[in-house]
């Protein structure tokens, strides 16, 4: 699935579509709503785009993507909690994104239920 593939909140995927091809991309994006509505979809295709070697980005074609879509992709970061994200897990996080990328030319991090975050973790 690629930017054209999704359904749902065109100006969002727009956005984010012009931010990639740009290479204007900001240090953290939030992405909110209802459950079921695309938002780990959506930050999949920009993970999958900042890492893309072909000029039409995300292609499902090059290595990275390949990679990426089989679930080896070493410069994607999933967070994703149990019950809550405490501090040590998201100092964790930050001493890996710390680490020049393996492969790519960015990290990415998705933290799924980031509004599980302790305080002192939103604090890190």
């Amino acid at each position: 699935m690629n930017f054209s593939d999704f359904e749902g909140r065109p100006a969002a995927v727009e956005a984010m579509r012009d931010a990639v091809r740009s290479g204007r991309m900001v240090h953290a994006y939030l992405f909110t709503g209802p459950a079921g509505t695309g938002k780990r979809t959506l930050a999949d295709i920009c993970a999958r785009a900042l890492n893309c070697l072909s000029k039409n980005r995300p292609c499902d074609e090059c290595a990275p993507c390949g990679r990426f879509l089989s679930g080896n992709y070493p410069d994607v970061i999933y967070l994703e909690p149990e019950k809550s994200i405490g501090v040590n897990e998201v100092r964790a996080l930050m001493e890996r994104l710390s680490v020049r990328p393996f492969e790519g030319g960015r990290h990415v991090a998705i933290i799924k239920g980031a509004d599980r975050m302790t305080p002192q973790a939103q604090n890190a």
